[in-house]
């Protein structure tokens, strides 16, 4: 059998595994806390990019809302611009033809009143 001597030798190697093993847990344990820690601190700044990612969606959406609204205000002032350039064409050439007819009007009352004007007989 064993003796009481063994059996405290015995007793001290399990106390000191338990102790082992205590020192063990702690580490782990303390290591766990610190991953936590890290982990929430990574889930903040994950949220925290999101949000901004999120709101930066949003911007590019109303930007190219207004740029496409852009573009149709462009393209139709181009269209009304052409027009314009179409228009003063028009007018130009009615202007000439309008002055060529002035013209001849006022030659044609510039005649008449020649022949109404008494000459000089001298």
């Amino acid at each position: 059998m064993t003796t009481i001597d063994e059996l405290e030798i015995r007793v001290r190697e399990l106390a000191s595994e338990v102790e082992g093993e205590k020192a063990v847990t702690r580490q782990v344990y303390q290591q766990a806390v610190r991953n936590g820690d890290l982990l929430r601190a990574v889930q903040i700044a994950t949220a925290e990019v999101a949000s901004r990612v999120d709101h930066m969606v949003q911007e590019v959406v109303q930007n190219s809302a207004l740029l496409r609204t852009h573009g149709l205000r462009l393209e139709a002032l181009t269209r009304d611009v052409a027009q314009m350039r179409t228009d003063l064409t028009l007018l130009r050439r009615e202007m000439g033809q309008l002055e060529a007819h002035i013209d001849t009007r006022f030659d044609a009352v510039m005649e008449a009143i020649r022949a109404l004007t008494p000459r000089d007989r001298s």
